[in-house]
């Protein structure tokens, strides 16, 4: 399971370690910092620090995102990890990203597209079996900045929703992309996100207000 070895020195190895050393909880290291700071700082002065802060804070998010992509959970791994070596093997043209976040999306769609595509030619499946691009992932981390209260409940009506519901709403409330950005990302109208987010928005607070939670919106 190939992940990008961080060392504590000023420069980086591409030693492979297990998904066992990377820690579920963790103290940010530069929590302070924007992403796009993050980027200029490895960019500009091959800051090991800024590296791991960017890989620690959108590695799983961006892994859950391509598994919902490729379907399988190791190939999804290996796409992120790949992904994010590039980064360091590229960083001196770092500054020209204007949006990080939706580059490190666009650059892991375009990943476990290439994937998935190279898997299915491999196992010599016919093309009627290609599903949709984020069909029935087998989990979804989906995060929003909630009370407590209602995070169980919520967590539970998010995984209700349709597959394609779920992440465009995670890509919208959690990520904060436009939906321009997001209709972009997933090959689909501005008026197909607008649906999408109506949908998951209604949803979510028919099922919260019975509770006599806090609305989403």
């Amino acid at each position: 399971m190939p992940f990008i070895h961080l060392l504590k020195q000023s420069s980086l190895s591409t030693r492979t370690f297990t998904s066992f050393e990377l820690p579920l909880k963790r103290l940010a290291l530069l929590p302070h910092l924007h992403a796009s700071e993050l980027l200029q700082r490895i960019g500009a002065t091959d800051d090991v620090a800024a590296y791991k802060e960017l890989f620690l804070r959108y590695y799983e998010r961006l892994q859950a995102f391509a598994a919902h992509i490729t379907q399988n959970q190791f190939t999804a791994e290996e796409v992120v990890s790949d992904v994010f070596l590039r980064i360091w093997l590229n960083r001196t043209r770092l500054g020209s990203i204007d949006n990080p976040q939706l580059y490190l999306y666009i650059a892991v769609r375009n990943a476990a597209l290439n994937a998935r595509d190279k898997e299915r030619r491999h196992a010599h499946r016919p093309d009627s079996e290609l599903g949709e691009l984020a069909a029935g992932a087998a989990s979804d981390p989906v995060q929003l900045l909630l009370g407590r209260e209602t995070g169980g409940l919520l967590q539970s009506l998010i995984r209700s929703l349709p597959e394609q519901c779920r992440i465009i709403l995670r890509l919208v409330k959690e990520e904060g992309l436009r939906y321009k950005e997001v209709a972009d990302l997933l090959g689909i109208s501005v008026k197909t996100v607008e649906s999408q987010m109506s949908i998951a928005l209604r949803r979510i607070n028919r099922g919260l207000q019975p509770k006599g939670e806090t609305s989403l919106n």
